[in-house]
């Protein structure tokens, strides 16, 4: 993935960065400067233990699902690349006609070939007739795979591009080894119709109604070179020649550059305007790595939209769990609070108290759910990745550093912030048994104490304490039966 929400991973990766730092130093201050509040807001962790790890499972809910949104779409992602630039093998860019097949003559390779034979960009140049669309049938194996392409090269023309291997032995094989009516399968050919060494294969096209012509396989070679991994059949351009009755005509020529990258789309605009002077107008010239890119680029927006959306999904099932237990351990410390209050505790310390529970909270389960979100990435590349791959749509498990800093930070920042409204609104809804007591509602006994003096409080104000705690208690109850509903 490239982006989240609109915004380049690197640069969002720095901002949620700053941020998380900014708030885990402000609530290590503010725990410095209120030690006390510190320890009475986190002495609760260690003596309710399965409270804590019911908090701790609730709050790492958000941070799992965004870990293993991101790492499922780093996998897709390098998948997605592989399969729209890896599958072109070492071919950075053709050459060939508008029509189809786009017959043209074979001195029009030999004249450019001869022209870029200087050039330090290119690093290898070849030529082949081809046809598409070519439905094979195994004898054996009694297996058939249509929208085949056959590679008819012209011997010699392959070197530059990769060996040529046997896939078990690693024997190296040339095209001009091939005889009339023999042909090489490449692997992902050969497991679509369970083919083998000396098997014979019959081809069907739609070029040529009516009949069909008898190959012998010689071998089967290895992915890559000029074939990539998708469904290949190699042979001697002669072959394919004798078929539809040309002469000396090819479709496309084949060029492999210096200075690509490990996907190789690194696209020297260099070469194409050299390419474009060498040949006749009828002609033109295709960046088929850096056309592979641009799909890369567009199915990455597409799943980047589909994990944004799931990544709002798991911040929002995060805000009602954090809101939700946070009132809960309200309405269940109550009296305590009460008494806080009753020996002088201000507000905004029940807010820091809170406050800093839901910190300590907040890290613990960030770091669990990051690692239980990368397990269950980790599970869905195993259970996805052989049934992809009988797709040809190979996984790699793939994951970004900067996607586990995202979705820590994320974690981090966004249950803080519920942590911090949960906090403000329980204590603004916390009730206290006697609000209206003051210094002038108190009379001094016979030993010195304060004793409250009810009257002086009057009827209306007792039924407005009384009334909120019922409010109180109410709403408390109505979200406990919201969250078991959720």
């Amino acid at each position: 993935m490239t982006q989240l929400f609109g915004i380049p991973l690197d640069s969002l990766t720095t901002i949620l960065l700053v941020i998380t730092l900014v708030i885990i130093s402000g609530v290590g201050l503010l725990a410095i400067t209120h030690a006390i509040f510190f320890k009475i807001g986190i002495r609760n962790i260690p003596r309710r233990r399965t409270q804590m790890l019911l908090i701790v499972f609730a709050l790492m809910l958000s941070t799992t699902l965004l870990s293993s949104v991101l790492a499922t779409g780093d996998v897709i992602t390098a998948a997605v690349q592989t399969v729209a630039v890896s599958n072109l093998g070492n071919v950075d860019e053709t050459i060939q006609s508008s029509g189809s097949p786009g017959f043209f003559d074979e001195w029009v390779y030999y004249q450019l070939r001869n022209r870029v034979r200087s050039d330090p960009n290119i690093a290898a140049i070849g030529a082949a007739l081809i046809e598409q669309g070519v439905l094979v049938a195994d004898v054996s194996s009694r297996q058939v795979r249509s929208k085949v392409t056959a590679l008819a090269i012209i011997p010699g023309t392959e070197k530059g591009f990769g060996v040529i291997q046997d896939e078990s032995s690693n024997v190296q094989y040339h095209i001009a080894d091939l005889q009339t009516n023999q042909v090489y399968l490449n692997h992902t050919m050969a497991v679509l119709i369970n083919a083998h060494a000396g098997d014979n294969i019959y081809l069907y096209s739609k070029r040529w109604p009516g009949k069909r012509y008898l190959m012998h396989v010689r071998a089967i070679v290895a992915d890559g070179g000029l074939v990539g991994e998708q469904p290949y059949i190699l042979s001697q351009v002669k072959t394919f020649r004798d078929i539809e009755h040309r002469f000396d005509d090819i479709t496309q020529i084949f060029v492999s550059i210096h200075g690509t990258d490990t996907f190789g789309f690194d696209v020297s605009e260099a070469v194409k305007q050299t390419l474009s002077r060498g040949i006749p107008p009828f002609l033109h010239v295709n960046e088929v790595k850096e056309q592979g890119v641009q799909f890369a680029q567009l199915a990455d927006d597409i799943f980047s939209r589909i994990f944004s959306l799931f990544a709002l999904f798991a911040l929002a099932i995060g805000l009602l769990l954090i809101f939700l237990i946070f009132v809960l351990l309200a309405a269940e410390r109550r009296a305590e609070m009460g008494m806080a209050r009753a020996i002088g505790v201000l507000r905004r310390q029940l807010v820091l108290m809170y406050l800093f529970e839901g910190t300590v909270y907040d890290l613990i389960s960030s770091f669990i759910g990051l690692f239980i979100g990368l397990g269950i990435g980790w599970v869905l590349f195993l259970f996805l990745g052989p049934i992809l791959a009988r797709f040809n749509f190979p996984l790699k498990l793939v994951i970004q550093p900067r996607s586990l800093i995202i979705a820590y930070c994320l974690g981090v920042i966004f249950t803080f912030c519920s942590v911090g409204v949960s906090a403000k609104k329980i204590t603004n809804n916390a009730f206290f048994p006697w609000p209206f007591v003051t210094r002038d509602r108190c009379r001094t006994t016979t030993h010195g104490c304060c004793e409250l003096d009810t009257s002086s409080i009057g009827k209306k104000s007792m039924e407005k304490v009384y009334s909120k705690n019922i409010r109180c208690s109410c709403r408390a109850y109505h979200l406990c039966i919201l969250g078991a509903a959720f």
